[in-house]
């Protein structure tokens, strides 16, 4: 426990990239790990949509609001989505819930393969989503999770610092 412990409190946000280009073998890698991730009823409805094009990039994250004063420096850019047609109507959430699950599986994967990663939020209203998925060619029974900015890492980057929550504010023993 202690050795992952490591590895988890390890992995953060980068926003402060190398000019270096990632090998896009590395993350297809990445994403084949992550497949491993928990699905309900092992249905794996996930999907991942990778852009290296910097134009393409830049066109797509001017939807989101998460990524100014560092859109230049992301090397690569995926998008997790999850295909709405392996959910039942009884499931509305468990989509969100399923593609949190491989998304995290999957920033843990860069993590391993020694690149940043920082995961950038699709929180959009319907007509904007709209507008991400044409842009990014998603086709329309897929759902938007979340999009994750990749890059090599520098051997000095800063990161923002954020204090987590006690353990003792978050886990209630019955």
């Amino acid at each position: 426990l202690e050795e992952f412990n490591e590895f988890a409190q390890g992995r953060v946000s980068v926003r402060d990239f190398s000019s270096e280009s990632v090998p896009d073998g590395l993350l297809y890698s990445a994403v084949e790990v992550a497949r491993s991730a928990p699905s309900v009823c092992n249905r794996q409805g996930w999907k991942v949509h990778y852009y290296s094009d910097k134009a393409k990039i830049k066109e797509i994250l001017k939807y989101q609001n998460g990524n100014t004063g560092f859109t230049d420096v992301i090397d690569k850019l995926i998008i997790v989505t999850a295909d709405a047609k392996a959910f039942t109507s009884y499931e509305s959430n468990q989509i969100f819930i399923d593609g949190g699950l491989f998304s995290m599986n999957l920033l843990l994967a860069i993590h391993a393969a020694g690149l940043g990663s920082c995961p950038l939020n699709t929180c959009y209203p319907s007509f904007t989503e709209q507008k991400v998925k044409t842009v990014s060619e998603i086709p329309d029974n897929e759902r938007l999770i979340m999009m994750i900015g990749v890059g090599c890492l520098k051997d000095h980057y800063s990161v923002a610092y954020s204090p987590r929550n006690p353990t003792t504010d978050i886990f209630t023993n019955h």
